[in-house]
């Protein structure tokens, strides 16, 4: 009888296939729902003790950036920008 990873492994593989996914690791969900809840807004110090990591670098390791996040980083700052530069000035004379 095969070890039981070894089945989980078949099933698991079988059906990344099997929604166009072949290749996705079990252990990328980790890091795909810390992205998740850092997007979500909450704090990464709750989401390190939801997925277990004991530091904040083995955190930070896991919660990777990829080009939607630094598109949407440009998006904002571009907002930002338009919206200073449309504002009244607010220096005041001494």
């Amino acid at each position: 009888m095969p070890a039981a990873s070894n089945r989980f492994d078949a099933v698991w593989n079988a059906g990344c296939e099997a929604v166009g996914l072949p290749g996705l690791l079990f252990h990328d969900l980790r890091r795909s729902g810390a992205r998740n809840y850092r997007k979500a807004g909450v704090d990464e110090d709750v989401i390190q003790r939801i997925g277990g990591w004991k530091t904040a670098s083995m955190f930070k390791r896991y919660n990777v950036v990829d080009e939607r996040d630094l598109a949407d980083a440009g998006a904002r700052l571009s907002v930002f920008l338009a919206k200073a530069s449309s504002a009244t000035p607010t220096v005041m004379p001494q």
